[in-house]
């Protein structure tokens, strides 16, 4: 196994987005150690008012998102016509490529919503392709193995994602280049 040298740790910061949607942030754009990652999101609330406004339409163009949810349900739709919903267990791989409008609504029956979003940036050569959906309604171990499978798609350079036990509760390790998540919660080691 190669292992490497840990360049810089940066934790992930409180904010808000969309209708003022609380997340946790490590924002990666402009940052030459995370390329092609743009950032790492974070949606954690049991409260409904942390989460219930979603995020109405907004434009994407030239990038790619994989979202991951552990506990709740949040559905997307298209100025294409597109429309999928995540449950808890289940990811989805969203392509933007030249450009849709789209939105993450969280189902009306998400009592408490926790999942990780990657935003990963489109090669030069992808960035005006016709944008692409995939859901995988998965649970457990099976979703994880598919998610990495995706994951490698997003860009030649994303290793895997893994899920490993750190005292008892999930944290989510992404191999990348120089990127990796950190043992310690809200924290990424370049």
């Amino acid at each position: 196994m190669n292992y490497r040298t840990i360049q810089e740790i940066r934790a992930a910061h409180p904010s808000r987005d969309g209708d003022g949607v609380a997340i946790r942030r490590v924002a990666g754009m402009g940052h030459a150690a995370m390329d092609p990652i743009l950032m790492i999101d974070e949606l954690r609330s049991e409260q409904r008012e942390d989460f219930g406004g979603g995020f109405p339409p907004h434009p994407h163009r030239g990038m790619q998102t994989l979202t991951y949810l552990k506990h709740g349900g949040i559905i997307h739709e298209d100025n294409q016509g597109n429309r999928g919903e995540i449950r808890g267990g289940g990811a989805q791989w969203m392509s933007a490529g030249s450009g849709i409008i789209h939105s993450e609504m969280p189902t009306s029956d998400s009592a408490g919503l926790h999942g990780f979003q990657l935003w990963v940036n489109l090669p030069r050569a992808d960035k005006m392709s016709a944008p692409r959906y995939r859901d995988a309604a998965l649970n457990g171990y099976d979703c994880q193995r598919r998610c990495a499978s995706v994951a490698d798609r997003l860009h030649s350079r994303v290793r895997r994602i893994d899920t490993i036990e750190n005292r008892g509760s999930q944290q989510h390790r992404l191999f990348h280049g120089r990127v990796q998540r950190t043992r310690q919660a809200g924290e990424l080691a370049l």
